[in-house]
């Protein structure tokens, strides 16, 4: 790289530089920040004012931020021994040694026949970050629901429903939130028979005043 910058120096003219690394928040999550270094010649006779048009040089390096002196890597793939069908993908990710523990874990179950089930976890230990979504959607009953939380407090939460409770009825409801607030809330009723069908539903929101709609 020195030999690169002193053909830069020698052309006499401005050199540009930058330098910066990935947030620490990601460093304490890895255990490494992502750093980079870039000079380039600026050029004030390019009309075009292309960076890096000119001689120029740059330089990409990890800088570890903690003790530890190794990443190591657990996978597992299994079948689960009350379903044939059900399989099970587990993956841990640590880094032994450090100071802060990084031991996160991975769970992933699913449906391999019908792809109609799906379970998904994932737990960091920095900043106690935990994440599920499930996602059933079967004959009677089709189910998407999934959350979010930091430190132990929840984040945000999504809730899908969709299910036919009897013949011709079917219900619905969707429920989305973030912090303390509900950002929408909708829920829904249809009914068919032969001699008569009704509808109901439900909006609600943080963004609107709640609408209801009815009709037969």
């Amino acid at each position: 790289m020195k030999e690169h910058l002193s053909k830069i120096y020698a052309l006499g003219q401005q050199v540009e530089s930058y330098s910066g690394c990935t947030p620490t928040s990601l460093g304490r999550v890895l255990g490494v920040e992502v750093c980079g270094l870039a000079k380039y010649y600026n050029n004030a006779d390019d009309a075009l004012d292309v960076y890096f048009a000119g001689p120029s040089a740059m330089r990409l390096f990890l800088k570890k931020t903690d003790t530890f002196q190794r990443y190591t890597f657990e996978y597992s793939w299994t079948r689960d021994e009350e379903s044939i069908d059900l399989e099970k993908i587990n993956v841990i990710l640590d880094t032994p040694g450090s100071m802060v523990n990084r031991r996160s874990s991975a769970h992933l179950s699913f449906d391999r026949t019908s792809l109609a089930y799906l379970s998904l976890g994932l737990e960091i230990p920095v900043n106690n970050v935990m994440a599920n979504l499930v996602y059933n959607w079967g004959e009677q009953k089709k189910l998407i629901k999934g959350s979010l939380s930091v430190e132990r407090r929840v984040v945000s939460t999504v809730y899908v429903l969709l299910k036919k409770t009897e013949y011709g009825r079917h219900e619905a409801e969707a429920m989305i939130t973030y912090f303390d607030t509900q950002v929408l809330h909708w829920t829904g009723l249809m009914s068919a028979t032969p001699s008569k069908s009704s509808f109901s539903a439900r909006f609600d929101s943080a963004f609107h005043d709640p609408i209801s709609i009815k009709g037969n």
